[in-house]
């Protein structure tokens, strides 16, 4: 069960990133304020999601558990980061940099990774990654 609602969702959260609400019959007056809705009550659901499994995973010390939320929360990082430098939203962008780097130096320390607890090296292999995507973007034709 939980797979398929995890499938339906990343899918309409792929559709909803590229084409907004636009694709559903809604009238234009009420885009916006309900994308607003849509994406506050996501990021409020995702953040009390994170909020009781990552208490119950250190309570537990279910390190499965630990990695599987460290991953899921790092895909929305590096999704929303690159739309937000997509879109200009520069500021977005540099929390999701700030929150990565974060959560990546946090769960090095944890999982005894030393090679990983730097966070200047995350920063250095990020920016090594949007270069080349700004790169390919704007790439002649």
């Amino acid at each position: 069960m939980f797979t398929a609602i995890g499938i339906i969702g990343a899918l309409f959260g792929i559709a909803y990133a590229f084409f907004g609400l636009g694709i559903l019959p809604v009238s234009g007056e009420v885009l916006v304020p309900c994308g607003n809705g849509v994406y506050g009550s996501t990021l409020i659901g995702f953040s009390v999601l994170i909020l009781f499994a990552g208490r119950h995973a250190f309570k537990q010390g279910d390190t499965k558990l630990m990695r599987a939320l460290l991953y899921g929360t790092w895909t929305w990082l590096v999704i929303e980061a690159l739309f937000s430098l997509f879109y200009g939203v520069f500021f977005n962008f540099g929390v999701d940099i700030l929150l990565m780097t974060l959560f990546g130096s946090l769960a090095a320390n944890y999982f005894n990774i030393p090679e990983l607890a730097d966070p200047s090296d995350h920063i250095a292999h990020l920016a090594v990654g949007l270069f080349a995507l700004w790169g390919w973007w704007n790439r002649t034709k």
